[in-house]
């Protein structure tokens, strides 16, 4: 009887590691997503691997940026002062990067994106609330 309930124990255990392990191993991280999407608007911009490491240098400091505004307890106001001027910097910084015709090329599709958007939460009666652009 004991050895029964060790063994019913030791499958419980054994199942919970195992449903762990598939978790973690199917956990995709942020990291890993950005440099797709980096790679992706490599070939759509045509960027060097020069433009695309400092992009990907500058995407990972915005985002641990954008993460810290939750541990900033701001106002609603003072959140969206700080989200349009860290946006503002960060606009400035890509651009900085890139050509004038992959800029161009970019914030059309950005603009694109936008359009889509806000056409779908329209469709769905979904209120938007934009915080202004930088250019």
């Amino acid at each position: 009887m004991l050895m029964k309930q060790v063994l019913n124990i030791l499958f419980v255990f054994t199942f919970y590691f195992m449903t762990c392990q598939v978790r973690a191993q199917s956990t995709v991280s942020k990291d890993s997503i950005l440099v797709h999407q980096m790679h992706q608007l490599k070939g759509f911009l045509s960027l060097s691997d020069a433009q695309e490491q400092s992009w990907l240098i500058l995407e990972r400091q915005q985002q641990k940026t954008m993460d810290s505004v939750t541990q900033l307890h701001l106002s609603l106001e003072d959140r969206n002062k700080w989200l349009t001027g860290n946006i503002q910097k960060h606009s400035h910084q890509v651009k900085s990067i890139l050509s004038e015709d992959q800029w161009k090329k970019y914030t059309a599709m950005l603009e694109s994106r936008r359009q889509e958007f806000l056409k779908h939460a329209a469709d769905k009666n979904i209120k938007v609330t934009e915080i202004q652009k930088g250019n």
